[in-house]
């Protein structure tokens, strides 16, 4: 009876001691392995143990039970990590399934979406970054690239999943980063596609230096066009997060620096458009066509000018000039050179010469001899000159000319280039180009000014500035012209009382009977405003140019009533005798007086 006794106690605690290791794994495998049982806790379970089998002659306990209270005894249980827990487990193997297709999954947020029933434990750890786990399961040799349901190996999920540490413990590994999931997307793709610069440069790095051990075509995979929104390259990509070393790496792997996004832009246009300009120069030397057109028939050029980033335009269009124009030889394309750009419809003419650069006059005379156009207006009617005008570059206007620029187109407000000239504030500054023959042509001279239409004749005159009035007669200025309201050089001299320009201006043959709009002659002027002395010389110069009847003509022209001038030259000796003196000197005639 007692041995029945002894056996049936000896069951209850193998029976418990059993129980124990159940409930034991069970703990083990609904915390995924790696939630733990602390040292109180299994004390506090064998304790229990204990008290259900308190009897003199209990048999000695199972060495599994005695293993386990010692180990509990001797070593503080504290967080230990997955591989402590499962080892002699096999650590590639699928988690099991529930008969429903279901899965035991771990009860973590952020991993929930992604464990499904056929992940291994090196993804599930992957995934909780544990990179603890993660090394040790590596170093119990975990499958590298064992895949999941969707094809992905643990080097994906680190990849999606922005762990940088555990991409390069992979790769340390040997893990393949060519490897395809089912969607054919590779860790570096899947790095692309989910904005993973780091982790794109590393890749980029590995599968360069090891392409010949992973056999790997370099100009397929550095090609290939990848899933994300902009349907990049590699080489768009890293463009667009300026690394210009990888830019680097990249072109000199057989990378194609003309390839497409979806927008049909080349790596050059993302280039231009993000303002890259260091990565620009180096596109520059790997790529020969700046023509090349998106979707929405840009070039890199006309990038440039829509952004007015002036320094890559500049360095574009240097190209051009030192490559010879490789697209279509000494004469680029007429049409996208003349083509107007953007909401303002400028040329490229247009954009260059709004730009004070020392590079200016060198690309505008290359764009000319090209066949740029300088009479092409924009949006708003203006003409290269429009923006000339005003400037200091009095070369770079002469060069206009010299290419049959017009001085005479108007913009929407009816103004041609030179009613915008500030003459007041250019004035020296032609002078002087005058002075140094920078501007010799006629027509220039003559140029009519500013809404009164003055030339610069006109001008030196009503500033009684002799010098610059004799040099500009010297340089064959017209003496005659007349401005808005027919006023020539003579009217203004006279009407400032400058008679020592007026002697000048007479001297040089001008004429003293031309009327203004008013019908008033020079003379009219001067015996208006009693400037007497000047009177006398255009009455001297009358007489002598006028003979017989002519006088009669000349005093025609004069519109007055006064008896004094039928006087004046009913009798030739009046010009040469007191008779003169008297006349000028009592002369009263209202009707005389212009208006």
């Amino acid at each position: 009876m007692l041995n029945h006794y002894s056996f049936a106690k000896k069951k209850r605690s193998v029976f418990y001691t059993i129980m124990v290791l159940l409930l034991y794994m069970a703990y083990s495998s609904n915390t995924g392995c790696t939630e733990h049982i602390s040292t109180s806790r299994t004390r506090q379970i064998n304790d229990t143990i204990t008290n259900k089998n308190n009897l003199p002659n209990l048999q000695k306990k199972s060495s599994s039970t005695q293993s386990l209270e010692n180990k509990n005894s001797t070593e503080e249980i504290s967080n230990p990590p997955l591989p402590d827990l499962v080892s002699g487990l096999d650590i590639n193997k699928r988690k099991r399934t529930n008969s429903d297709g279901g899965t035991n999954k771990i009860p973590s947020e952020k991993v929930k979406e992604s464990l499904e029933s056929d992940e291994y434990p090196l993804h599930t750890a992957i995934l909780k970054k544990d990179y603890t786990t993660v090394k040790k399961l590596l170093k119990n040799q975990a499958v590298l690239n064992e895949k999941d349901k969707d094809g992905n190996t643990p080097l994906h999920i680190a990849v999606k999943h922005n762990q940088l540490n555990t991409v390069q413990l992979l790769l340390d590994k040997k893990a393949d980063p060519l490897y395809e999931n089912d969607k054919n997307q590779t860790p570096l793709d899947l790095a692309v596609i989910h904005d993973r610069c780091d982790i794109v440069i590393h890749l980029t790095q590995v599968i360069k230096n090891k392409s010949k051990q992973l056999g790997a075509d370099l100009k397929t995979i550095f090609n290939k066009t990848i899933d994300n929104d902009n349907k990049d390259t590699l080489l768009h990509y890293i463009i667009r997060n300026d690394k210009l070393n990888i830019v680097q790496l990249l072109l000199t792997n057989d990378t194609d620096p003309n390839k497409k996004d979806k927008d049909g832009n080349t790596p050059l246009h993302i280039a231009v458009k993000e303002n890259k300009f260091d990565i620009i120069k180096l596109l520059l030397k790997n790529s020969d066509d700046l023509l090349i057109k998106n979707d929405l028939q840009q070039t890199t050029l006309d990038l440039a000018v829509i952004a007015d980033y002036e320094s890559i335009f500049i360095k574009l269009i240097q190209f051009f000039i030192k490559n010879k124009s490789k697209q279509g030889g000494a004469n680029l394309n007429k049409t996208e050179i003349n083509k107007k750009i953007g909401d303002e419809e400028n040329t490229l003419l247009h954009y260059i010469v709004c730009k004070k650069n020392d590079k200016t006059n060198e690309i505008v005379q290359w764009l000319l001899e090209q066949g740029a156009y300088p009479n092409i207006q924009n949006k708003c009617g203006y003409v290269p000159l429009h923006y000339v005008i005003n400037d200091d570059n009095w070369k770079l206007y002469d060069l206009l000319l010299q290419h049959n620029a017009h001085l005479d187109i108007e913009n929407e407000l009816q103004q041609t280039p030179l009613d915008l000239l500030d003459l007041k504030k250019q004035y020296d500054k032609i002078i002087d180009l005058i002075n140094d023959q920078t501007i010799s042509n006629i027509k220039d001279i003559n140029m009519r000014i500013g809404n009164k239409k003055i030339t610069l004749l006109h001008y030196a005159v009503d500033k009684n500035k002799y010098a610059e009035t004799e040099l500009l007669l010297g340089k064959k200025a017209d003496l005659n012209i007349q401005d808005e309201k027919g006023y020539t050089p003579l009217h203004y001299a006279i009407n400032k009382n400058y008679y020592d320009i007026v002697k000048l201006l007479l001297d040089k043959e001008a004429k003293h009977n031309i009327p203004n709009q008013n019908k008033y002659i020079p003379l009219h002027y001067a015996i208006s405003k009693k400037y007497y002395d000047i009177a006398k010389l255009l009455l001297k110069k009358a007489y002598r140019l006028t003979k017989g009847s002519d006088k009669k003509d000349f005093i025609a022209k004069v519109p007055h009533k006064c008896e004094t001038w039928n006087i004046l030259f009913k009798d030739r000796a009046s010009l040469r005798g007191s008779l003169l003196e008297k006349f000028l000197l009592s002369t009263q005639c209202n009707t005389c007086e212009p208006n």
